[in-house]
């Protein structure tokens, strides 16, 4: 198996090996990293929203520490105090 980083920095290299091999579909290579592009990007995506989720739960514990259960958006939304 062909580690990813060869595709992204060296696609004629694979091209090559791949036509010595007879493969009848050298498109592909194209598609396999324009998927992993695609799944770098989602990634990425993932990393930020996790960071949020990370920020907020932290942030609702520091509240909750000092005693300020029950506000909030969460809160105004259930008709709780704001």
């Amino acid at each position: 198996m062909l580690p990813i980083q060869l595709f992204r920095t060296n696609k004629e290299l694979i091209l090559d090996g791949l036509k010595k091999k007879n493969f009848k579909e050298p498109e592909l290579v194209d598609k396999i990293i324009s998927i992993d592009e695609r799944r770098r990007q989602l990634q990425v995506e993932n990393d930020n929203l996790a960071a949020m989720v990370n920020s907020a739960s932290k942030s609702i514990g520091q509240h909750m520490a000092k005693g300020e259960k029950g506000t909030g958006r969460i809160a105004e939304r259930k008709g709780g105090p704001a």
